[in-house]
């Protein structure tokens, strides 16, 4: 098996399909994580000193436990898990970087304006009305990221 990265394309040859060359993408998770489905054994975990073959699992991932290590890891696939929690964590720190990120000079703010408002929000003043809005989003985002954070004590 040959993996192979070109600037942002990463492709992996196949050989027990004549050798076809295809994106990693479409490959399950663990093809994604630094740590690849092992080739030499039929489990995936470094320090698993567990010998009984009977109680292999293979997890949708494409990494591989024994059965009471997986129970060990609170049966979750830790390479996995791992690799989508920077990701997650990657992709908070992009997002709060764009959002926080002043307008230039030259761009105007998006506004829209909703049809489907009744008439008692017409009279009531904008500005109230983008705060509260403002504050609920801010209120969801910060649940949502503390339920994240603590996914892992869960």
């Amino acid at each position: 098996m040959i993996i192979t990265k070109n600037n942002s394309d990463e492709t992996i040859e196949l050989p027990s399909f004549n050798n076809r060359i295809v994106d990693i993408r479409v490959l399950s998770l663990a093809w994604s994580t630094s740590n690849l489905p092992a080739e030499d054994k039929f489990y995936d975990a470094e320090n698993c000193n567990i010998i009984d073959s009977s109680s292999n699992v293979v997890l949708i991932c494409g990494h591989s436990y024994h059965k009471e290590y997986l129970n060990l890891l609170n049966e979750k696939c830790k390479y996995c898990f791992n690799y989508l929690s920077e990701s997650i964590k990657t992709n908070i720190t992009s997002l709060n970087k764009r959002l926080f990120k002043p307008l230039k000079d030259n761009e105007i703010p998006e506004i829209t304006k909703d049809n489907d408002l009744n008439e008692n929000y017409e009279n009531e003043n904008i500005e109230i009305l983008l705060e509260q809005t403002e504050q609920n989003i801010d209120n969801q985002y910060e649940i949502q990221y503390n339920i994240w954070l603590n996914y892992n004590s869960m």
